[in-house]
């Protein structure tokens, strides 16, 4: 799967997550419920011991089954059924849930499968959101809804959905290091200011391919820098209807240009 997925902290440091895959979800699935089964049979087996081996809860069953006959022996099958599937929603409830909280948004499956469940605004999971998407999972797993994740946007089964969560590759990959970088300097330290009204003048997307510029930039020849950044100093300020900055300062006016950028937004999100 190709997709990407982005989101951008209040720090200002823009985040990549690519959505895990139908086949590495599934797996991981079918790690968790082997062992989500051994531990419950284990427990279940347990149980049974102990019930069999107290002389007086036999003493009951004898004297149940030995008044009431066959009926009461397959009311109890019910009972005992119905309890066993009752257990068993319950007990795979608090096994994935326990494991996402105490692993991080993990499971044993996923960690193999170096999955991880993050909520949708790419922050650590919450208990709320634990829970709420483990409830679901009583309808995601029903084999009609494998596939929903495919038709989703983000890769989300209907859990995810209701708690507004993600299954991503567990793998970060920070974009722009030198946003990281230049969201910590404050206003004071530029020597170009740039009103609102003329930072907005700039798309999304062009302050995105400026900040791969400036990244690409350090690692060119100082020949190419020179002229890389000439030509890009002219196109912004043309953009943003100034005077194009002497040769000395041109790099210096972009730099200055994206701090502006991102206090900007930082200021929004306050």
């Amino acid at each position: 799967m190709s997709r990407q997925l982005e989101f951008e902290t209040p720090e200002n440091i823009l985040v990549r997550y690519k959505p895990a895959g139908l086949g590495g979800r599934y797996l991981a699935w079918v790690i968790d419920s082997l062992v989500s089964t051994l531990v419950l049979a284990v427990i279940v087996f347990i149980v049974l011991v102990i019930l069999l081996s107290s002389t007086a809860i036999q003493a009951s069953f004898d004297s149940l089954f030995g008044e009431q006959g066959s009926g009461s022996l397959e009311e109890l099958y019910i009972y005992v059924v119905v309890i066993l599937f009752l257990f068993m929603g319950f007990f795979n409830f608090l096994f994935f849930a326990s494991m996402e909280w105490f692993m991080g948004g993990r499971t044993l499956g996923k960690k193999v499968m170096s999955l991880r469940v993050v909520k949708a605004s790419g922050f650590s999971l919450d208990i709320a959101s634990i829970l709420l998407r483990n409830l679901f999972r009583v309808i995601d797993s029903l084999h009609i809804f494998w596939l929903v994740p495919v038709f989703s946007s983000k890769s989300q089964r209907f859990g995810d959905m209701a708690a507004g969560t993600l299954v991503i590759k567990d793998k970060v990959m920070r974009l722009n290091p030198i946003r990281e970088h230049l969201s910590r300097v404050g206003l004071d330290a530029c020597a170009f200011r740039f009103d609102q009204s003329r930072l907005a003048m700039l798309s999304l997307e062009e302050y995105e391919k400026l900040e791969r510029i400036m990244e690409r930039v350090g690692r060119l020849h100082v020949i190419q820098q020179d002229a890389i950044v000439s030509k890009t100093s002219r196109a912004i300020a043309a953009r943003l209807q100034m005077d194009p900055p002497e040769r000395g300062n041109r790099k210096r006016f972009l730099m200055d240009l994206l701090i502006g950028e991102y206090n900007r937004r930082i200021s929004r999100l306050g």
